[in-house]
């Protein structure tokens, strides 16, 4: 800490150390010490509290306090703060029974399960803020193709009869088939389901909480957009984890499906039904 004085200031305090060191000197040694030049008995007691009580030591404490540097808060960081850009702490609440832990994997998150286990070998989920939105892109995505590997199944299998005819053959190639007002009416459906769930989730870009674009809201629970219409969430912590474990696996396995269903109809341009029975036909035994 550097201390700043002016020279009025240094020679006050000069005088003042001085007169003290004399005082204890000459009370140590029964009033008679005396020097070259000066005796301690022609010092007054009252020139001694004169010197002392010229020392104004208001303006060294504000010296002080402004060249003091400031504390480091990041040392003392909780393990369920969140920071923004603005270093305001943000603790998270308990959300759904689950109470971030940097200790655990992906801070406590549900979803961890065998044979993989405690799977991110490439370390993507490093802090908090980040685990929250993997975590909410990841369910997200796994809900969309479950829809959708649903949908290439029911779609190749059905359309033909609910557009007489007009929409067949591949699901990849449906989009192409149906007609454009009935497409701008689903791509706005989409729209405001998305803009929706931007609202409930994300921190508005401009706000000043915002560490970036895709900063998640710090009472939103990743995925959790409060629609359960026939009531089937759990209030326990233990099962709602259960629970979002299994839906993670479901879309997981969805996720996969539906890349392959895609990768699969842009290499043969058949239906998924086509694409099985040649399959089955070709092998070397009956089914």
């Amino acid at each position: 800490v550097r201390v700043v004085v002016d020279e009025g200031e240094q020679m006050a305090l000069r005088l003042a150390i001085f007169s003290f060191l004399l005082g204890v000197v000459s009370c140590l040694s029964g009033g008679s010490l005396s020097t070259t030049t000066t005796r301690t008995d022609d010092v007054k007691p009252s020139s001694l509290e004169s010197c002392a009580t010229t020392v104004d030591t208001a303006p060294m404490v504000a010296h002080i306090e402004e060249a003091a540097p400031a504390p480091d808060s990041s040392q003392e960081r909780p393990l369920s703060v969140l920071r923004s850009n603005h270093r305001r702490r943000r603790r998270l609440p308990t959300l759904n029974g689950w109470i971030p832990d940097e200790g655990k994997f992906l801070w406590g998150l549900p979803g961890s399960c065998p044979p993989l286990g405690d799977f991110d070998p490439l370390a993507l989920a490093k802090d908090l803020s980040t685990a929250r939105r993997y975590r909410e892109a990841e369910i997200m995505h796994g809900r969309i193709a479950m829809v959708a590997t649903v949908g290439y199944i029911v779609g190749e299998e059905f359309a033909p009869v609910v557009w007489d005819g007009k929409v067949s053959g591949p699901a990849n190639e449906h989009l192409e088939l149906v007609p454009g007002p009935l497409l701008a009416f689903l791509t706005l459906l989409v729209g405001i389901a998305e803009t929706l769930r931007a609202r409930r989730g994300f921190v508005d870009p401009d706000d000043d909480d915002a560490e970036h674009i895709a900063e998640l809201k710090v009472a939103y629970y990743p995925g959790d957009l409060g629609f359960d219409p026939f009531d089937v969430k759990p209030r326990a912590a233990d099962d709602f984890a259960d629970v979002q474990t299994k839906e993670l696996n479901h879309g997981r396995l969805a996720m996969i499906a539906i890349a392959g269903m895609v990768a699969q109809e842009l290499v043969t341009h058949q239906t998924l039904k086509d694409t099985l029975n040649d399959l089955i036909n070709g092998l070397p035994f009956p089914l």
